[in-house]
């Protein structure tokens, strides 16, 4: 069935979400289920793969860890690849660089690291506070020891005495101590990240748009086949109104004055008239109408010159449709 491509989109991309909804829960009751545990060997440079959370101290007096996190954050492993993903307590950075101010300035802007946002609204004494939490993900060479990263800033003006301007600023992170995530809060963790209330509505919006898509796909379909109706209907009409009978001839008996007219089959209409006229530009009257390719007409008059012709026809949507008269044939009764 054919499916315009606006509407296909909606229903692969709504598809797509019930199943990364689908497949997320499962994941996690798995998870829960079976209790997979992974152990930080605190010997170990790297960790086995898995998801741990460390120790991170402030990387300055200008830029630190988010306040509820307690100068920890995840550590996430990875084919022996490690990632920290930690939150400031400050919106006023919006990228980093693993290197120094100078490299970061010079990099190409596709190496930098861009922040992810997360909108928190709280109240207090009755009034609500919206403010925005900032999480960024480095790549960390090794546990333990200080890394270089630049932090970009977004700020100008005063902060606690520190004139800041928009630029990069040369910061130390040291992530240590992994311990590993229990089962469930791994799990919880991962269903975090998922936004399922967010899921949840985009899957519901996109069921609206796709009702609405499928109500306009329906619509056009209906319209579709009612133009391929008519284009069907109107080609049948051509084809008859250009045809005509052919091979018609008559012969005359002399029992009752008897006249049959015969003629060759055409596949383009399903029945026939045969008209008589009594001279060759006359009248010309309807004498028989029939499936058959023959036709026997009675009434005439001994000695009589009669003129026959046939048309063949077809019923279309309800409505006769006639061919082209065939040649003319004249005969004497006898």
């Amino acid at each position: 069935m054919w499916i315009p491509a606006v509407c296909r989109k909606v229903v692969i991309e709504m598809n797509r979400k019930i199943s990364v909804l689908i497949i997320s829960a499962i994941v996690c009751a798995m998870m829960i289920v079976s209790g997979i545990s992974v152990n930080a060997d605190a010997s170990s440079e790297v960790p086995a793969d898995g998801l741990y959370k460390v120790d991170v101290p402030d990387p300055a007096s200008m830029c630190k860890i988010l306040a509820e996190d307690n100068n920890t954050c995840n550590l996430l492993v990875k084919d022996g690849k490690m990632t920290a993903i930690f939150r400031l307590n400050s919106d006023g950075y919006d990228k980093v660089f693993v290197g120094t101010k100078e490299e970061a300035a010079a990099a190409d802007p596709s190496e930098w690291i861009y922040r992810t946002e997360e909108k928190r609204t709280t109240v207090d004494e009755g009034i609500e506070i919206t403010s925005t939490i900032c999480t960024y993900e480095i790549p960390v060479s090794a546990l333990g020891t200080d890394i270089s990263v630049a932090t970009h800033s977004i700020a100008k003006g005063d902060t606690d005495g520190a004139n800041y301007v928009k630029g990069w600023y040369d910061r130390t992170f040291n992530f240590s101590n992994p311990r590993a995530f229990s089962p469930q809060d791994t799990a919880a963790l991962y269903v975090k990240t998922l936004d399922i209330p967010k899921l949840v509505s985009d899957i519901e919006s996109l069921q609206a748009s796709y009702d609405d898509l499928l109500q306009k796909y329906n619509e056009a379909e209906a319209a579709k086949t009612a133009a391929e109706k008519k284009v069907t209907t109107l080609n049948s009409k051509i084809a008859v109104m250009g045809t005509k009978v052919s091979g018609v001839k008559a012969t005359a008996y002399s029992s009752s004055h008897k006249i049959t007219v015969k003629w060759t089959k055409n596949s383009k209409v399903t029945g026939y008239k045969v008209y008589r006229a009594t001279s060759l530009n006359g009248t010309y009257k309807l004498v028989k109408t029939t499936t058959s390719n023959t036709a026997t007409i009675t009434g005439h008059k001994k000695g009589s010159t009669y003129y026959y012709k046939v048309v063949g026809y077809k019923n279309i949507s309800g409505s006769p449709v006639y061919a082209k008269d065939s040649a003319i044939r004249m005969i004497k009764a006898k």
